[in-house]
């Protein structure tokens, strides 16, 4: 019986669709806590218990380091309603894919980016890490500025919708480039490509946000994506994630391991990087097989 998740071999692999996903990180209100004893502080709808009989993805070839040090800061992860086709129970990052009105908002942006225009008002260029180059995007064609910055927009776009939080009261150029200049509230932090056999592909862009300081009250999640949402260190849940507490995809994973490497939302904000995607067949088939497991 083939596995539904897997592309047919007589088919070409889906295309993955370009998204991005916001690490959102506030500072720690928190040390060394075991997440079995956490309450899951903001339900959507009834109460949802943790899936420990699912039990835990074993990371022996990925970017996995050791999480003994605890960060200073805690990361925002939902989890993914059971009615969802793609990664049903799963906890995330908060994102989507990318959509037009996305490459709309950017190209006014960038089209208000002109060298004529007072410097202070231009956005900077795409970061270095930023790998994708000009191309056709939803049938369109744009430059990598423009690309960069529809899937930061996509990315805030889709915080706000998911949790409720908003990063900017506007989306206009100066108010972009004071949370982008210096790595000061927004980072560019990484990319990961589902490899060729999983059935949904993503091409996706991870962004470090600080959260706002009303996060806490402003956090209100959309009823039809998820159950649950929690603050904790990345750690905290790296180590929830061995106990089988929670699933998580490998994509997530590799970013709670490297924020671990980070003790404060400063030096993340200035420096965060996630390491280059490195798979193997072990991991996808661990990845698969609890992907395919059936809903209880």
């Amino acid at each position: 019986m083939t596995d539904p998740l897997l592309s047919a071999s007589s088919q070409k692999p889906a295309a993955p669709r370009l998204s991005a996903t916001v690490i959102v990180v506030r500072q720690s209100g928190h040390s060394g806590t075991d997440l079995r004893q956490l309450p899951e502080p903001r339900m959507s709808g009834a109460a949802s218990p943790h899936s420990a009989d699912h039990g835990s993805l074993s990371m022996e070839h990925g970017i996995e380091r050791e999480y003994s040090a605890l960060a200073g800061y805690e990361v925002l992860l939902a989890k993914r309603a059971q009615t969802l086709r793609v990664l049903p129970g799963f906890m995330v990052f908060p994102g989507g894919v990318l959509e037009e009105s996305d490459l709309d908002r950017a190209r006014n942006l960038m089209g208000n980016n002109s060298s004529e225009q007072e410097p202070l008002r231009t956005l900077p260029s795409a970061p270095d890490e930023f790998a994708l180059s000009r191309g056709t995007v939803l049938s369109r064609s744009v430059t990598r500025n423009e690309l960069y910055y529809s899937l930061l927009v996509g990315a805030l776009r889709e915080l706000f919708e998911e949790t409720g939080l908003r990063i900017l009261d506007s989306l206009d150029v100066s108010a972009l480039r004071h949370i982008v200049g210096g790595g000061t509230t927004v980072r560019y932090f990484g990319r990961r490509v589902t490899p060729e056999r999983v059935r949904y592909r993503f091409d996706t862009h991870y962004f470090v946000v600080e959260a706002p300081a009303s996060a806490k009250e402003d956090l209100q999640l959309a009823e039809s994506e998820f159950e649950m949402a929690l603050w904790a260190t990345p750690q905290d849940i790296l180590s929830a994630r061995d106990t089988g507490s929670y699933l998580l995809a490998p994509p997530t994973v590799d970013a709670l391991s490297a924020l671990c490497a980070y003790t404060s939302t400063e030096t993340l904000l200035r420096h965060g990087v996630l390491p280059a995607q490195r798979d193997d067949d072990s991991r996808i088939d661990q990845f698969i097989a609890q992907t395919t497991k059936p809903l209880r």
